[in-house]
């Protein structure tokens, strides 16, 4: 939905709402402006609705419901909506989300694992890999942290040696064996 029109489109939804309270089409109109607006709480409430009335694109509407609670920082609630997410349309960008929820919940385990999955499969982009190295590579220097000492330094190297990489050594065979081929 472009900017420019996103009023116009509201406008419509919103009577055709109070015609027809069941009409979907509207609601998918009205919940992606309001995600477009940043208005987050509103996108939750009309999302939830679209979820009771549109079984048939349930795993869309889980996709936006817990893009929705992502950006509301709620992170329990976005991850029980993106595990609901298995269409193969939205299900990397629902991984993709998880992992950094479970970043910012210091659920390393889960993170890595999330990163082993989506690494290993043929829809991987570029930016996968740098999400990886900015999550533990770079984010311990960031905001000029010396990246040494303290409990939080210890927890980045548990995550580096035990998970980061089991996941990266395959990756770097792969790209091993593409350059050699070449």
């Amino acid at each position: 939905m472009q900017a420019w029109y996103v009023p116009y489109a509201q406008a419509i939804a919103q009577d055709l709402v109070k015609t027809d309270p069941n009409y979907i089409l509207a609601y998918e109109v009205l919940s992606q402006a309001a995600l477009k607006q940043q208005r987050y709480q509103d996108a939750i409430v009309l999302l939830q609705k679209l979820f009771t009335l549109d079984k048939q694109h349930s795993q869309r509407t889980a996709f936006f419901l817990g893009m929705a609670y992502y950006f509301s920082h709620d992170y329990d609630q976005s991850l029980l909506y993106f595990q609901q997410v298995s269409d193969a349309e939205y299900v990397y960008d629902a991984q993709r989300y998880m992992i950094t929820v479970y970043y910012k919940q210091g659920m390393y385990e889960e993170m890595m694992d999330g990163f082993r999955r989506l690494l290993h499969d043929k829809k991987t982009v570029a930016t996968d890999y740098i999400l990886l190295y900015d999550i533990v590579f770079y984010e311990p220097y960031r905001e000029g942290g010396s990246g040494t000492g303290g409990a939080d330094a210890q927890s980045r190297f548990t995550l580096l040696q035990k998970y980061a990489i089991p996941v990266l050594i395959p990756y770097i065979d792969s790209c091993k064996k593409t350059i050699l081929a070449t």
